[in-house]
């Protein structure tokens, strides 16, 4: 009778010890990474949305505007950087915009301007990051090519 209650006290110990929610030693990714095929056709495809939006915003004719746009394979997302300026850079009255889109959504993510010396820049849906430098530094994090 004692020996089967040992091997009972045995068995229990046993299954809470393999029920046990002990972490693994090498977690599964949340995704799978694209392989270097599919990253060089979605950032293809990353850098027709840019176009997109940049054949999408009219401007006057004294500026000019470019366009940058980069797939991030990690966070799987394509961020589009629009920069709009004065046409003519010997002008004192110097006008800097940079905007940052999710390319898919097209939404705007952030915008920072120097306008005439007046600088402002806010990031959309991040309380707190706001003042030109600081939206400066966010555009160029996510505009940062993470593949190295």
């Amino acid at each position: 009778m004692q020996s089967a209650r040992v091997s009972a006290l045995i068995a229990v110990c046993l299954l809470a010890a393999c029920s046990s929610k002990q972490p693994l030693s090498s977690a599964a990714p949340t995704h799978q990474l694209p392989t270097a095929t599919e990253v060089f056709n979605l950032r293809s495809k990353c850098a027709k949305l840019g176009q997109q939006i940049l054949d999408n915003n009219v401007i006057g004719s004294a500026l000019t505007q470019s366009v940058v746009s980069n797939y991030n394979e990690k966070t799987d997302r394509c961020y589009v950087e629009l920069t709009v300026q004065t046409a003519d850079l010997a002008q004192s009255n110097q006008i800097m915009e940079q905007y940052l889109f999710d390319g898919q959504t097209k939404e705007m993510l952030a915008v920072a301007k120097d306008d005439k010396g007046v600088k402002s820049g806010i990031v959309f849906k991040e309380a707190g990051i706001l003042g030109f430098d600081a939206v400066n530094n966010y555009i160029s994090k996510k505009m940062a090519d993470t593949s190295q």
